[in-house]
């Protein structure tokens, strides 16, 4: 996978420095790929891993743009929120949650279609979106468990997750610290 390899993620340290060349930190996506893994055994999970990153390389915007020397990494990291631990673990639970529907439903590959949802999402740190949710009042990220649950619903809610779907306890989440539930309403 072009975004995991040594160029654009760093291994041995557990933070980046503003103007490091890598994009992500190895153990978010380490964590992030071993919470998704679906249990269909060995080979049928590490297909499902790779198709799952393989389909969001292809649907977040600034990953695109850095494969296509668009970008830089700093430039994706101080922009955007897309290449944040946040991030990759709240797409790591998305990736448990389409792995357990999988296997539901039998149909491995359902991911794939539902993955391209999430390219109209604007991943700049400006979106209002990101308030609250993964951005504090002042700009700065948030990475505490409950921004992980919050990025989950907005994630579920754009990929037409209903709001039904949703538990008692996403829903107070919602209000709590974004406000309202308005991610059910423009998913």
């Amino acid at each position: 996978m072009p975004l995991f390899n040594d160029q654009f993620t760093e291994k041995e340290k557990a933070t980046l420095p503003p103007k490091s060349e890598k994009l992500f930190v190895y153990k978010h996506l380490y964590d992030a790929t071993i919470k998704m893994k679906p249990a269909l055994g060995d080979e049928a999970d590490f297909k499902f891993c790779q198709t799952f990153w393989l389909g969001l390389t292809d649907a977040i915007a600034p990953w695109g743009e850095l494969l296509d020397d668009d970008r830089t990494p700093s430039s994706v990291r101080e922009h955007t929120v897309a290449a944040h631990g946040v991030t990759l673990h709240a797409l790591g639970e998305l990736g448990k949650y389409l792995g357990e529907t999988a296997k539901l439903s039998g149909n491995h590959n359902s991911h794939e279609k539902l993955l391209k949802k999430l390219s109209g999402i604007d991943w700049h740190k400006t979106n209002p979106d990101w308030l609250h949710r993964v951005i504090d009042s002042n700009g700065g990220m948030l990475s505490k468990r409950h921004n992980v649950k919050l990025m989950l619903n907005y994630f579920k809610a754009k990929i037409g997750v209903p709001e039904k779907n949703f538990s008692k306890a996403d829903k107070e989440l919602e209000t709590v610290h974004i406000g309202n539930l308005g991610v059910f309403e423009h998913g």
